[in-house]
């Protein structure tokens, strides 16, 4: 019989992911992508090229499969991607959870029928040419993702909270109505809707999911690094003192911290919540006295040195050219050992999450991306990990059977990370997105192959920074020496003005050739401590000048705007300045770590 290649895909993705308040909603929206990826590839039959099996819970939402009858194939998926779409529905539903009188069942179908899209590509393999088939099918794929398909769409009253775009539920369409509407579901579900938050379809589907282990907030994950400090004997009852304050304030356990001892969500290890107004608002309790609950958790707070730190990091991460890798394959072989290589990183990423105390939060590992929420004291170190995974998953593979650039220079397996750092009250759909833009960054400023961190203070100005993955002559790579120096000013082995006056004077001296080795040395010597011994600071007089120089040739230029509305590039090499952000970047992370604010940004 006949066999083509398939390449079936279902969406949207990115849209319907980032839309989202809560970090369970992130959450939610992954894994029912991925449930309806998995119903459609059980569905679809023919022989599973990518995803290399369906052992993973999470599935890309594209599929490579060989069949004999690609229209039949692809019509199954499609139907056993939206019965399960609408028995994810029926689930959120629930016995009663929602008044569904009036305008309610209209505006739920409607919504729910009009979401999924649906794309198909098929070429048939001549001979032995599997490869040209795959091409082919990709090339008509993307070319019909071109080509979309509008259906009008009436969506009238108050717009939902998590996309601003939709009709939120309701029986009718008043405003005074949807605000009562959706006060009655929160004072029924307290832990899943607040009083002001409005949900169409989509967002009732993502909050009242109900995942095997629930999953923490933002809160919680930045305030995971202080969990894993205070779980010690020595802790229990000045832990078990604050439970008893919380749960007299009539606070509710979550359960979601991977910390067997702390049933409650993190925001309850942060000073600020014990307010009435954040109680209120948060918990719906209108008359409690926090005072009890606060002086015991300054009691933890004294007896543990540290508090916890409020900003937590937002980790993306994703395979450099691998469609050029996929669409590049010699022939089918090849195409399903690159697959099993993609596995076997994938599973390394959630073997890397699965240790416990939890080092981060895993949202997705899927193919060659990562999605993962994280806390300070752990980011550098977990994506300095997932990047040596990647590298190690595609050990060995042979030279000859990489693809070429444009320069006829082969191109290895590189992955490039974007990572935002942001305050736990920042709106999460703005970190994913500052998250996003630094990922690109990652991709396109730097050139692959590398990691950029948007660091977005409460207050003072962003920061944003990246490099390579690697530093040649340097056998630590750019995060393990951001950890290295990130450890002195933790210490006090430097002043955490260096990092400062660094920044500062790279825009003195950056145009001058040889001027970044003396003025480090010179900074070096004026902002050292007698705790940094001499071994150290000639380890940091040898790095710190190469790895500025490293970045002369990857940190984006400075474009000036002329009178005459004109771009220039400024082609001043901008490697000092960039390692001046870059330990900026490491003294907020210490400063975080250790609460030592004695310096201000």
């Amino acid at each position: 019989m006949t066999r083509h290649v398939l390449i079936f895909s279902l969406g949207p993705v990115q849209g319907f992911i980032a839309e989202a308040r809560r970090a369970a909603d992130l959450y939610a929206g992954s894994r029912m992508l991925s449930e309806l990826a998995q119903a459609a590839a059980r569905a679809i039959g023919g022989e599973l090229i990518l995803p290399h099996s369906l052992d993973s819970s999470d599935t890309p939402n594209k599929l490579t499969v060989i069949v004999t009858d690609p229209r039949s194939a692809a019509q199954a998926a499609e139907t056993a991607a939206r019965e399960c779409w609408q028995g994810l529905a029926q689930a959120a539903l629930g016995e009663d959870r929602l008044p569904q009188g009036g305008d309610f069942n209209d505006i739920w179908q409607r919504q729910l029928e009009r979401h999924l899209e649906f794309t198909w590509a098929a070429a048939e393999i001549q001979g032995d040419n599997y490869i040209q088939a795959y091409r082919d099918a990709a090339n008509a794929l993307d070319a019909r993702k071109r080509t979309r398909t509008f259906a009008q769409s009436q969506e009238d009253g108050p717009k939902d909270s998590l996309s601003g775009r939709r009709s939120a539920m309701r029986e009718k369409i008043a405003m005074r109505d949807v605000k009562a509407y959706w006060k009655q579901v929160a004072d029924r579900h307290p832990t899943k809707v607040k009083a002001d938050e409005y949900l169409d379809a989509l967002g009732v589907m993502k909050r009242f999911f109900e995942p095997r282990q629930p999953f923490p907030s933002v809160s919680t994950v930045a305030a995971s690094g202080f969990l894993a400090r205070v779980d010690k004997p020595e802790f229990e009852t000045l832990l078990r003192d604050l439970k008893e304050k919380i749960q007299a304030l009539g606070l509710y356990e979550t359960h979601n911290s991977g910390f067997d001892f702390w049933p409650y969500d993190g925001d309850t290890l942060f000073a600020e919540t014990y307010t009435p107004q954040r109680l209120k608002n948060s918990y719906h309790l209108e008359q409690a006295d926090p005072r009890p609950a606060l002086a015991a958790l300054e009691r933890l707070y004294k007896a543990a040195g540290s508090r916890p730190s409020p900003y937590y990091a937002i980790l993306r991460m994703d395979g450099d050219q691998m469609g050029k890798h996929l669409s590049d394959c010699r022939n089918e072989q090849v195409h399903r050992k690159l697959s099993a290589r993609l596995a076997r990183f994938t599973q390394q990423v959630r073997d890397l999450f699965a240790v416990k105390p939890p080092l981060g939060y895993l949202i997705y590992a899927g193919g060659d991306d990562v999605l993962a929420l994280l806390p300070l004291d752990s980011v550098l170190t977990v994506t300095d990990k997932i990047e040596q995974a990647y590298r190690d998953a595609f050990q060995g593979w042979p030279n000859e059977a990489l693809p070429l650039n444009e320069d006829g220079q082969r191109i290895p397996f590189t992955i490039s990370a974007g990572i935002a750092i942001v305050h736990h009250l920042y709106p999460l759909d703005a970190a994913l997105e500052a998250a996003r833009e630094a990922e690109h960054a990652a991709k396109n400023a730097y050139g692959r192959n590398a990691v950029c961190v948007a660091l977005l203070k409460r207050s003072g100005e962003p920061l944003q920074v990246g490099g390579k993955w690697c530093i040649d002559d340097l056998e630590s790579g750019t995060l393990g020496l951001v950890a290295d120096v990130k450890e002195h000013f933790a210490k006090k082995r430097l002043s955490s003005k260096f990092a400062y006056e660094v920044a500062a004077e790279a825009q003195v001296v950056s145009g001058i050739e040889g001027a970044a080795q003396p003025t480090l040395k010179r900074l070096l010597e004026r902002h050292k401590t007698d705790a940094l011994r001499k071994v150290e600071l000639d380890d940091l007089l040898q790095s710190l000048p190469v790895w500025a120089g490293a970045h002369n040739d990857v940190a984006p230029k400075i474009i000036h705007r002329q009178p005459d509305c004109r771009e220039k590039k400024d082609e001043t090499p901008q490697g000092l300045a960039e390692l001046g952000r870059w330990l900026v970047l490491a003294r907020f992370i210490a400063q975080e770590e250790t609460n030592d604010h004695s310096t201000a940004d």
